[in-house]
């Protein structure tokens, strides 16, 4: 309650009244103190009309003195909307702030995971053109034992197993 009577500009004992009152909406927390929302802040310090000191709610200034004392207030209540506001934007950049920081790092470590999918892809793709390579070899070597035998006069066993005559 402290906080919100600062932020406010009034006492705590006000601050207490309009929360009995309903004029602030909070919530009553177990110890007795009470939880009130920014937004809540916020709604009531554009409803609440401040008295000016010595007169009733309602009533205009008499003299240039009142009149003085009026804007001198208003200024005072301008100038604490003005904090509040510059308080809040204050915390908005520093949320900004740490979420862009964080969204920098997801990126980052983002794209070096995509350079290390890419490097085991290549190294995959090099593997793979390495074996297809020793395959086509083994073909080829194995075409030219069988042509040998073949023109020796042999079958070769992979071909009597398959049931293949001279």
């Amino acid at each position: 309650m402290g906080m919100a009577a600062k932020r406010l500009g009034l006492s705590k004992p006000t601050v207490s009244k309009h929360l009995k009152e309903g004029r602030i909406a909070g919530e009553k927390m177990s110890d007795g103190s009470y939880r009130i929302t920014a937004g809540e802040l916020t709604r009531f310090e554009r409803e609440y009309k401040r008295p000016v000191a010595g007169k009733r709610q309602g009533e205009g200034p008499k003299d240039k003195r009142d009149q003085v004392g009026v804007l001198t207030a208003e200024n005072a209540a301008l100038q604490r909307q003005k904090d509040a506001l510059e308080a809040q934007l204050s915390s908005i950049e520093g949320l900004h702030d740490r979420e862009r920081a964080f969204m920098e790092k997801q990126i980052a470590d983002g794209a070096e995971r995509l350079r290390e999918v890419t490097r085991d892809r290549d190294q995959l793709r090099r593997d793979l053109d390495r074996a297809q390579e020793r395959a086509d070899k083994l073909q080829a070597d194995l075409s030219d034992i069988a042509r040998g035998m073949i023109e020796r006069g042999q079958v070769p066993w992979w071909q009597r197993v398959i049931g293949v005559k001279r």
